[in-house]
């Protein structure tokens, strides 16, 4: 994500100017959060997963994706009605 705030910041800077940089600048932590929260998400639940099919127990991991999924899309709606 660092390479491209890098390159973008050239294009939008070469292209737009300082007004473009700075929308970028106001922007990018936004983007990093956002960013994440859908790792960590999606790290925590796939460790929970690959330990469950390693127990063999396919209903903890069907539910562990289950819930994952909602998460997801829960975190997902919550920050659009944010952006809002």
């Amino acid at each position: 994500m660092s390479v491209y705030t890098i390159v973008d910041t050239i294009y939008v800077g070469t292209y737009v100017g300082a007004n473009g940089i700075a929308a970028i600048t106001v922007v990018m932590p936004v983007s990093f959060l956002i960013g994440s929260l859908g790792m960590s998400v999606g790290v925590g639940e796939a460790s929970l997963i690959s330990r469950s099919l390693g127990e063999d127990n396919k209903d903890k991991t069907f539910k562990t994706f289950g819930n994952m999924i909602v998460m997801t899309v829960s975190l997902a709606l919550s920050i659009v009605a944010l952006g809002f």
